[in-house]
């Protein structure tokens, strides 16, 4: 399947995608993208007139005269061409994606209704085994059972079974925090579609994608979110239209991926254990402010 990185500015310069270079064709093809339209992927310098593209047009790229707007001082498309932004556009305008909005508020109440569930199933558990109720019976007549007790023809020894009840609570809590790691891959996945245009240091499927990469994720997780928060420090510093916008502390972002890979430590992984959920959701709160002011901005017209 071909991977959706390329975007273009509409007839009203707001930025489109990502689309696939197929969907970048066709378009072309009728006419919705001129040769003077302005098109970007990842690691290109600039965004560029489509028809300087290669392929956008056929096997080659037409040679035709930039107009102003696309020149490269007066482009609010361009792209950074260093890692420091604040240097190359202090006063250019970012074009804005679209993204959809993030609910912090469904997102810990996810965490905290499937952490309560999860612990009733585990008492309900435990209360079950350790006093034998609520089972099913099993009768022992003359012989010797798994647990080596020997008992007489005469004697019964009745011993109850623990029922599935806690089980079953336990994995519908469990279910529920299952739900809500996805909607936290969900909130980092659009939190990296917004820096795509300012050039980010990875795409928002590698962001989150490496994440489930066995021990390499020990490393990736310092660049998934504090690498996020570096990024959108740049690019929120190097432009006039995102001056309002809230910034993120660095140092937050990178205590959590530390506090993950001190858990291995003896000793020192209780205590980051212990304040790692504490930080990590004043993180994903930081992701969903910063998401949702991007979103309104989205929608704000010129």
């Amino acid at each position: 399947m071909a991977e959706r990185t390329w975007f273009y500015a509409d007839s009203n310069q707001q930025q489109q995608g990502p689309i696939t270079f197929g969907e970048i064709q066709q378009l072309a093809a009728n006419h919705t993208i001129q040769p003077s339209t302005l098109i970007w992927k990842e690691g290109m310098a600039g965004w560029t007139a489509a028809s300087e593209v290669q392929g956008v047009y056929g096997n080659s790229a037409i040679q035709t005269p930039a107009s102003p707007t696309q020149a490269i001082p007066s482009n609010p498309y361009e792209a950074p061409a260093s890692a420091n932004a604040i240097e190359v556009s202090s006063t250019g305008a970012y074009p804005i994606p679209t993204v959809k909005k993030c609910s912090f508020a469904l997102f810990l109440g996810l965490l905290i209704t499937g952490a309560v569930i999860t612990a009733i199933g585990l008492v309900i558990f435990i209360g079950e085994y350790s006093e034998g109720s609520g089972g099913y019976r099993t009768e022992y007549r003359g012989f010797q059972d798994d647990s080596q007790i020997f008992v007489s023809p005469q004697q019964t020894i009745t011993r109850e079974t623990p029922s599935l009840v806690g089980v079953f609570v336990m994995l519908i809590g469990g279910s529920i925090l299952f739900l809500t790691m996805i909607l936290n891959y969900v909130f980092l996945y659009r939190a990296w579609h917004i820096l795509q245009p300012g050039e980010a240091r990875t795409s928002p499927g590698k962001a989150v994608g490496f994440l489930f990469i066995p021990f390499f994720n020990l490393y990736w997780i310092f660049i998934s979110y504090h690498g996020w928060a570096l990024d959108w420090n740049r690019i929120r510093n190097s432009h006039s239209n995102l001056t309002s916008m809230p910034t993120v502390s660095e140092g937050l972002f990178l205590a959590g991926p530390i506090c993950v890979l001190v858990t291995i430590v003896p000793l020192f992984g209780v205590l980051a254990s212990l304040a790692y959920p504490f930080i990590f959701l004043i993180m994903t709160a930081k992701i969903c402010k910063v998401v949702n002011a991007m979103a309104d901005a989205s929608q704000q017209p010129n």
